[in-house]
């Protein structure tokens, strides 16, 4: 991920450390690795697909879909721009807009978006407890 300036609220130190799970699940999926997020999810946590009002609830279901796209597709581009971090004791919440270029069945997909993770802290441990894109636009090109 970039690494420009982390924008945001909350104690630096901590601002960075929850940023640090985030680039970490980042870096797992980008990788082909989503196996490695499992230590960076929450047990429960949650995804929310608002487009389609579906739910994905617990770490085993998030990662699956994680599994099924680097399974079927390859990642060609990703930009991650506008990160910021907002902490309140325990909890911090964390957003990046992005754009990305990748290949599915064969063809071309370009989406962007902005990510926003929910992270709890628990026992010195920042984790992610929920998840959601916003701004969702994702179209095959030609």
């Amino acid at each position: 991920m970039a690494d420009e300036a982390l924008g945001g609220s909350g104690p630096a130190g901590e601002r960075a450390a929850a940023w640090e799970v985030v680039r970490g699940i980042f870096s797992a999926w980008r990788h082909g690795r989503p196996e490695e997020m499992r230590p960076l999810l929450h047990d429960d946590v949650v995804m929310v697909f608002f487009q389609s009002g579906e739910r994905a609830i617990g770490a085993d279901a998030v990662l699956e879909g994680f599994v099924a796209f680097s399974a079927t597709a390859v990642t060609e581009h990703m930009e991650a721009r506008e990160r910021q971090v907002d902490v309140v004791g325990n909890t911090a919440v964390a957003s990046y807009a992005y754009a990305l270029s990748y290949l599915r069945d064969g063809r071309q997909f370009h989406a962007t978006g902005r990510d926003l993770w929910v992270l709890q802290k628990s026992a010195g441990q920042w984790r992610a407890a929920w998840r959601t894109m916003l701004e969702l636009e994702e179209r095959e090109r030609r």
